[in-house]
């Protein structure tokens, strides 16, 4: 009989659905293997919908922000056999204390390194993560780097991109799901204001709260497409036949390198800095730093002094190829299935 890995974590407008789609990653590696439970707060239907790509047990978890009590909920769902994982800044040591104490094994996702782990395993896919960053106890095994990657399964051993960028004229904008800052509308409003993008591709979600605004930008600039709750596959064509992907170092900006294109990115938020720092190292994109706190002008001026030079993008892609070795379904397989 096969065991349950039971994944909590959540996602929605304020927090965006990082969280989740690496999750549905993970569960794409384990599926064959194992049965596939997802515990998650509340969750509206645009994210029952990517779930249910998956798995279509999901356990509808109280709408909380005391994680005692969430804790208290969680557990009520899980079993002494069971696998869980926990994804998300949220799962302190306190939490994870709950889990083990009814006997499951555990799996912590986890890139801030801002707590103990008390969990089995530590993954973390940055590329400069060490274990040394992490306080953890002697047991605790460490899946760092990116031979452990959290890709869903289309942007894995695909063909990479051969051809060269001539002319820099196709974009491909996502900012997550949520994106509460609306940098879509200032990445897009600057390349308008350029006048050189022929194409701006927009993925957006009816879970940002700036969506009208976007909307009404789509309709006054016919070069603006708009692109709403892609499919992975859709995703790997997308980026495949854009030219640059503006994105921040989350997940997607993985998935760009994996399947090879013109790079910009930075960051929204603190824990995509180790990913960000991992991806310079590689000298795989070009890094605008905090973008929440760029100017529609300070995104031109750093725009305008790259469209003109496609040789600066190749360079990337060049160096985005010797990244992903495609095998970390394998790994991540073994890792779960020596859990004993």
């Amino acid at each position: 009989m096969k065991k349950n890995v039971v994944i909590r974590a959540d996602g929605g407008t304020s927090i965006g659905m990082g969280h989740v789609v690496r999750c549905t990653a993970l569960a794409e590696m384990l599926i064959n293997d194992f049965n596939i439970v997802f515990a998650i707060q509340n969750p509206n239907d645009s994210v029952k919908k990517v779930i249910n790509k998956i798995t279509d047990s999901i356990i509808e978890l109280e709408n909380t922000s005391n994680y005692e009590k969430d804790a208290s909920n969680f557990c009520k769902h899980i079993s002494i056999n069971d696998i869980v994982v926990l994804d998300g800044y949220n799962f302190k040591t306190e939490y994870q204390q709950a889990i083990k104490d009814i006997g499951c094994k555990l799996v912590v996702i986890d890139d801030l390194h801002d707590c103990h782990h008390i969990a089995d395993i530590v993954i973390n896919h940055a590329d400069n993560a060490n274990e040394s960053d992490y306080s953890a106890e002697f047991y605790t095994k460490f899946c760092l780097g990116l031979d452990y990657i959290l890709l869903r399964k289309e942007f894995l051993n695909i063909p990479f991109r051969n051809q060269k960028i001539k002319n820099v004229s196709r974009f491909f904008i996502s900012m997550g799901a949520a994106d509460i800052h609306n940098n879509t509308a200032k990445f897009a409003e600057a390349l308008i204001d350029l006048k050189t993008a022929e194409e701006i591709h927009l993925m957006v979600s009816d879970l940002n709260p700036h969506l009208s605004l976007i909307e009404n930008l789509a309709f006054e600039f016919p070069e603006i497409k708009l692109h709403f709750n892609l499919p992975a596959k859709k995703v790997v064509e997308l980026i495949q036949y854009c030219d640059v992907v503006i994105c921040p170092a989350s997940s997607i900006s993985l998935e760009s390198c994996a399947v090879g294109v013109g790079l910009i990115s930075g960051y929204t938020a603190e824990n995509q800095i180790g990913n960000l720092n991992g991806l310079i190292k590689h000298k795989t994109l070009i890094n605008f730093g905090n973008i929440n706190q760029l100017s529609i002008k300070e995104v031109k001026s750093k725009l305008l002094k790259l469209i003109p030079y496609p040789t600066v993008f190749n360079e990337l892609i060049t160096n985005q190829k010797q990244m992903i070795d495609g095998k970390s379904p394998n790994r991540m397989l073994a890792v779960f299935k020596n859990l004993n």
